[in-house]
C-alpha cells in the first residue's frame, strides 16, 4: 500500500509513469476503501495474488441518441493492460490522493452519488477525448462486480452519458 498525498494528474506522463505514480483505491470484499496500490501493483497477478488487488475502478459508454450510436475505441499498442483491445468509450479508476476528490465511502455508493468516480470519470473524458468539465451529464451508472477468474479483479462503476450529437477528429 503507498501513503497518502495530495496529487494533481500530470497528462504528459507516460503510461509507464502513470502505472508507478497512480494509485488506486483498493478495496476489501464489502466494496469498502482500505487503503491503496499502485496502478501496476495491483494489476500484477502471482500465485499468492492470482486476481491482482481488489480495486475501484469506472466504464464509461457514450451514445449518440441523434443516430443511435456508441463511441468504442481500440486501445494503443503502448497500453500496459489490454493493448489493442476494442472496449468502451473511456475507462480507468478513480485514485487516491487527488487534489479534486476521487473516494467514496459507503454511503457514497448506496445513495448513488459517487462524487468520486464522477470525478475521475470526467478527468479521464478530458484527458483521452478533449471533452471539457461539465459538457456531459451522467443518465445512468450502475456497480459491477468482477468475478475472481476474470483478468483484473476490480469493483466497477459504469457510466452512460448521452449526448445529442458528437464529433470525433483525427489528426
Amino acid at each position: 500500500m503507498t501513503e497518502d498525498k495530495v496529487t494533481k494528474w500530470d497528462a504528459s506522463m507516460s503510461q509507464s509513469q502513470f502505472m508507478e505514480r497512480d494509485t488506486v483505491l483498493v478495496l476489501n470484499s464489502n466494496d469498502i476503501v482500505i487503503g491503496s496500490a499502485t496502478k501496476k501493483d495491483s494489476h500484477i497477478f502471482s500465485s499468492t495474488q492470482p486476481t491482482g488487488i481488489l480495486h475501484r475502478a469506472f466504464s464509461v459508454f457514450l451514445f449518440d441518441t441523434s443516430d443511435n450510436t456508441l463511441l468504442l475505441q481500440k486501445r494503443a499498442s503502448t497500453k500496459i493492460t489490454f493493448p489493442n483491445v476494442w472496449t468502451n468509450t473511456c475507462c480507468s479508476h478513480p485514485l487516491h490522493g487527488m487534489e479534486i476528490n476521487e473516494v467514496d465511502g459507503p454511503k457514497d455508493l448506496k445513495d448513488g452519488s459517487v462524487k468520486g468516480v464522477k470525478n475521475a470519470a470526467v478527468r479521464k473524458l478530458e484527458h483521452e477525448l478533449g471533452i471539457p468539465v461539465g459538457e456531459l451529464k451522467v443518465c445512468m451508472y450502475c456497480l459491477w462486480l468482477f468475478s475472481e477468474d476474470l483478468y483484473a479483479h476490480i469493483t466497477c462503476t459504469l457510466f452512460l452519458y448521452v449526448i445529442l450529437t458528437f464529433t470525433v477528429i483525427f489528426i
